[in-house]
């Protein structure tokens, strides 16, 4: 799954987890859509990021809804106020086996740093990584 947070989003998972007026927006996209056919879906061996071809038209939309300004590969001019305004991506990933042996267990699974439960309960256990402005 992957979600743009408002607002610059904070500065990393944590801050999903204890930023209570945080919004964050869901990407509507299938799961073999996000990961592409070579079951991944962002490439980071260099200083720029990449993700695959199928996420365009609706990471567009919603950075459109989110941002009020078309998403572009080209330079644009902000200040530092607009700049950390800009959403933070967060990528919903399954660890390693799934995450069992390893799963974090609390009485809300909203309360674990760094997991998927505040966003998607059914599957708190699943990292949350986070891209900032």
């Amino acid at each position: 799954k992957m979600y743009l947070g408002e607002n610059g989003g904070g500065s990393g998972a944590e801050s999903m987890m204890y930023d209570v007026t945080l919004t964050v927006n869901k990407l509507d996209l299938e799961e073999e859509t996000l990961n592409g056919k070579e079951e991944f879906n962002f490439d980071s061996g260099t200083t720029d990021t990449y993700f695959t071809n199928g996420l365009s038209d609706e990471f567009r939309r919603v950075w459109r809804e989110v941002t009020k300004r078309e998403y572009t590969n080209d330079e644009v001019e902000l200040s530092d106020a607009e700049l950390r305004k800009l959403p933070t991506v967060f990528l919903q990933m399954i660890p390693h086996k799934g995450g069992v042996g390893n799963e974090f267990v609390a009485d809300d699974p909203r309360a674990a740093p760094g997991l998927a439960g505040k966003v998607y309960v059914g599957l708190p256990n699943n990292v949350l990584f986070a891209i900032p402005p």
